[in-house]
């Protein structure tokens, strides 16, 4: 069997997250919070502050926002003038999205210290979303001076001057800091976005070319806004252009893929931005997904908790913040926050995989599947090439491999397209068909995916290790490994691949030097050490063979190997290669 580096297959081509309804997310609870605890039924315990504390403690260290801001609200109330204890109930219940019980805790907070930027940032929000803009600005303008404060209370300041429809004073807060963190991105995009509501063409084409170039034509909302505001001016041909410049950079977004279509066909796309609180909204998100990049994620997480709350239906914060609490390990509230993108959205289809993927992580993998299965049944083409590999590659995971042949091509079917970033699936077809004997197919399959991608380092690995182990193309093998491990020269498989090239060709010492080194890249795998034990074995050191031999029984190789192993450890490498060459059928 080839060896192989593992590659996510549905996060390489599909663009943005995954996932699937219609689960209970109590199926996705992983905390054990106050297990030795007396809890009442709102779950706060009522024997000690203590207890509540370490409660909290310990469903913080378990990623269980809700949980822990319960247990800490609990401590709260037991030791209100608890400055520390204050500010983590405040952090973990807006983290949470508990934005109410956050503005309550917020008012406690700048009674301690007037100028905390957090809660004088959560009292603006709850304005903006009451109407109260005037008390907005004055929260914005009461929080401790600071570039990222400027950028912040910029941009949302001018929203809550368009909400009183007053447009010069909203472009005139967003002259920015010119050397503050954003500036010229975030300034454009919100005068865009501002002078698009407002019916200035002028300004709002000057501004959105300003945000493509700032950008690069990365972002998908400035990409998706300009867009807009082409097809609505009658230049439908330039928003087709724009959109198909940024699938080039992210093939098959959905969001993007969706908006080429609407252009196409010549439908209405309306306004991105269409009140004071989207824009809002627009103005959190984008700083939250900026901080996804740059800072903690729970940083990243309160800006896009707050955006939600300002707009409850903003797919683009649901799909960011859900992938944010997956990765931190907070499945259910991962799962709540797919469960709340709506089936009319463009990311619905990536939300439902995503979803689904979730339910894979907690070893409910047939779940998945079925979850995967009946989405694909009911989605467009596109989106059903996306479902096809995100089940493709659970059945691969789970080697069955006829299943995600089968899966791949589809997929292939219905891309339609020479495109390389397709080689992945090329890929892991043949990967599919080498762990069928389908040697073949899965030949051929390498070779296209080297042809989409030239000396992509994983395909030539896997493809030279496997005329290695049939004993063929070995000079050829040899280069393209080497190819392989000069662009990963870290990676304990292409090194032992290396190692085990130089072995099939004879060249023990040069064997050895290699799959030493791989070793200590990756020094508990068992197939790296079987092949150290053999190359050992060649060269006379056959103490460290049989170390090295122990322990690659040690961590758990396959059933054939293992037995071989053992033949080895009883007879020596002579004996057993002499039975193998003796009875072929029975060699490994």
């Amino acid at each position: 069997m080839a060896r192989i580096a593992a590659i996510g297959l549905a996060a390489s081509l599909l663009a943005g997250c995954a996932g699937f309804g219609g689960i209970d997310p109590r199926d996705f609870d992983t905390s054990t919070v106050g297990k030795n605890l007396r809890v009442d039924g709102a779950g706060r315990n009522v024997e000690s502050k203590l207890g509540n504390y370490l409660a909290a403690r310990h469903a913080t260290n378990l990623r269980d926002r809700d949980a822990a801001a319960v247990f800490y609200d609990q401590v709260l109330s037991e030791d209100p003038s608890n400055d520390v204890i204050l500010d983590r109930a405040f952090l973990l219940q807006l983290t949470a999205g508990n934005i109410s019980r956050a503005g309550t805790l917020a008012e406690k907070v700048i009674a301690q210290d007037p100028g905390d930027r957090t809660a004088r940032l959560v009292l603006g929000v709850q304005d903006i979303k009451a109407g109260r803009f005037a008390g907005a600005r004055g929260n914005f303008d009461s929080a401790a001076a600071g570039p990222f404060t400027r950028l912040v209370s910029g941009l949302l300041t001018a929203w809550t001057y368009v909400g009183e429809g007053n447009y010069p004073k909203a472009f005139e807060s967003l002259s920015l800091e010119e050397n503050g963190p954003g500036h010229t991105l975030f300034s454009a995009y919100h005068t865009a976005l501002i002078a698009d509501l407002a019916g200035d063409k002028v300004s709002a084409r000057e501004a959105y070319e300003t945000a493509m170039s700032s950008s690069g034509g990365g972002s998908v909302r400035i990409v998706d806004a300009y867009g807009r505001f082409l097809e609505r001016n009658g230049q439908a041909d330039d928003a087709i252009v724009i959109y198909s410049g940024y699938l080039a950079l992210s093939p098959s977004h959905p969001i993007i893929s969706d908006a080429l279509a609407r252009a196409r066909r010549g439908d209405d796309p309306g306004l991105l931005v269409t009140s004071t609180r989207a824009g809002a909204a627009e103005a959190l998100y984008g700083i939250g997904s900026a901080l996804s990049r740059d800072q903690g994620v729970d940083v990243s997480i309160l800006y896009l908790q707050l955006a939600l709350y300002m707009d409850g239906n903003l797919d683009v914060a649901q799909v960011l913040l859900a992938e944010l609490l997956s990765n931190s390990g907070d499945l259910s509230a991962a799962a709540e926050t797919y469960d709340d993108v709506s089936s009319s959205s463009s990311l619905a289809t990536t939300a439902r995989i995503e979803r689904a993927l979730l339910l894979d992580r907690i070893g409910r993998t047939d779940d998945a599947i079925d979850a995967l299965s009946s989405l694909g049944e009911r989605s467009t083409d596109a989106a059903n090439a996306d479902v096809a590999i995100a089940l493709a590659d659970l059945y691969r995971s789970t080697e069955r491999f006829d299943r995600a042949e089968a899966g791949y091509s589809r997929a292939l079917d219905l891309l339609k397209s020479e495109s390389s970033r397709l080689w992945t699936l090329y890929y892991a077809r043949g990967v599919a068909r080498e762990r069928q004997g389908k040697w073949d197919g899965a030949e051929a399959d390498f070779m296209k995916a080297l042809e989409l991608e030239p000396d992509q380092p994983y395909v030539l690995n896997y493809l030279a290790y496997s005329w290695l182990e049939q004993d063929i193309n070995l000079e050829q093998a040899l280069e393209m490994i080497q190819k392989a491990v000069d662009q990963r020269p870290n990676d304990g498989f292409i090194v032992d691949s290396l190692g085990w090239a130089f072995y099939q060709m004879g060249r023990y010492e040069e064997a050895v030097e290699q799959l030493e080194r791989a070793v200590e890249l990756d020094p508990n795998d068992a197939t790296i050490n079987d092949h150290l034990g053999d190359a050992f074995w060649k060269v006379g050191r056959r103490t460290e063979a049989r170390f090295q031999w122990q322990h690659a029984l040690e961590n758990d190789p396959e059933e054939d190997v293992a037995l071989r192993i053992a033949r080895k450890l009883e007879k020596g490498l002579e004996a057993v290669e002499a039975a193998e060459a003796a009875t072929p059928a029975a060699g490994s």
